[in-house]
């Protein structure tokens, strides 16, 4: 069984007391500087500044970040997935490069 890193952050203000048995110190307190910061981007444009409501608009946020960043990777996945196949066929059909395609110098 691995053990525990246990960390203390300052995140909006309040101290919490992090356990983690996959991440270190200084992982724990780099994701915590991460969230604070955001809370309290989002907290200086909004009138209520109750400590709950921000990081809930966090979360949502940062969840929002995350979901964007992987559409758009499947995106260039897939991208790069099609040019390999065009490459590919290519290849295989022995035409070798296109006028749509640069021909990579040596």
């Amino acid at each position: 069984m691995s053990e525990q890193t246990r960390t203390v952050v300052k995140i909006f203000d309040h101290q919490y007391r992090i356990g983690s048995a996959s991440a270190g110190t200084e992982a724990i307190e780099k994701v915590a500087a991460f969230l604070d910061e955001r809370m309290h981007q989002i907290a200086g444009n909004v009138k209520r500044r109750v400590p709950l409501e921000i990081a809930i608009l966090a979360a949502m946020e940062i969840a929002d970040e995350i979901l964007r960043f992987g559409d758009r990777r499947e995106q260039l996945l897939s991208e790069a997935d099609e040019r390999i196949s065009r490459f590919t066929r290519k290849l295989e059909d022995g035409t070798g490069t296109s006028d749509d395609e640069p021909t990579p110098r040596f």
